[in-house]
């Protein structure tokens, strides 16, 4: 399986998409990162998320691409790819946004866990929701431990 993963964090932060890599490869996933850090999509990035079958998407207050990240989700779930989405707390988003995330906490990461924890486990229907969730849950919960210890290894 392979699993798109795109992120908007800063200079300092980019070892996290390593890590969240280093946690779906051992999941069995192949990796595509989105290379694009443009504010635009080019068409290789949507060609390059055709050929996924997970979107896996980690927006920090930080970094500067979030609406690429949201914009790439939508085209994840406009062709039926299981998508997720991590977004940490302050950063500011449209009120009226249903997309599959999960809002964190860096200083109480603990209801993020939980809610993720919560969303692996529910049974449900072999929807896409759900199974963004039971994919790459295991990986997000990885990166909220490492954001909320302030980037200690």
């Amino acid at each position: 399986m392979k699993a798109f993963i795109s992120y908007s964090l800063n200079d300092q932060e980019q070892y996290i998409a390593t890590l969240l890599s280093y946690r779906l490869r051992e999941q069995g996933f192949s990796l595509i990162l989105n290379s694009n850090f443009q504010n635009e999509i080019d068409i290789t990035t949507t060609y390059q998320m055709f050929s996924t079958q997970l979107f896996v998407g980690l927006i920090s207050y930080n970094g500067a691409q979030w609406n690429r990240v949201l914009q790439e989700y939508e085209i994840a779930l406009s062709n039926n790819i299981p998508a997720i989405l991590l977004i940490e707390e302050n950063v500011i988003i449209a009120p009226n946004f249903q997309g599959n995330f999960v809002r964190f906490n860096r200083s109480n990461p603990h209801p993020a866990i939980e809610e993720i924890r919560r969303r692996m486990s529910v049974q449900r229907p072999a929807g896409n929701e759900g199974l963004g969730w039971i994919l790459g849950g295991a990986a997000l919960l990885a990166i909220i431990a490492l954001l909320s210890n302030g980037g200690k290894k």
